[in-house]
């Protein structure tokens, strides 16, 4: 399979095992720039996605 059957499978795999604000942060922040990173870059060097996360969670410190 090409880039775009890959990145859409993958998409479809993390949105389907999150939910809440995990899966809108997800549907409302993977956009023209994640998507054209792992086309650009990802894809070329790797050829999948094993590994590749779409977010990471950065928690609020109190100081």
């Amino acid at each position: 399979m090409g880039f775009k059957e890959e990145h859409s499978k993958w998409l479809a795999e993390h949105l389907s095992r999150r939910n809440g604000e995990r899966k809108g942060r997800l549907e409302r922040g993977h956009a023209h720039g994640e998507k054209m990173f792992m086309e650009k870059i990802w894809w070329p060097m790797f050829g999948n996605f094993d590994g590749l996360h779409p977010e990471y969670e950065v928690t609020r410190c109190s100081t």
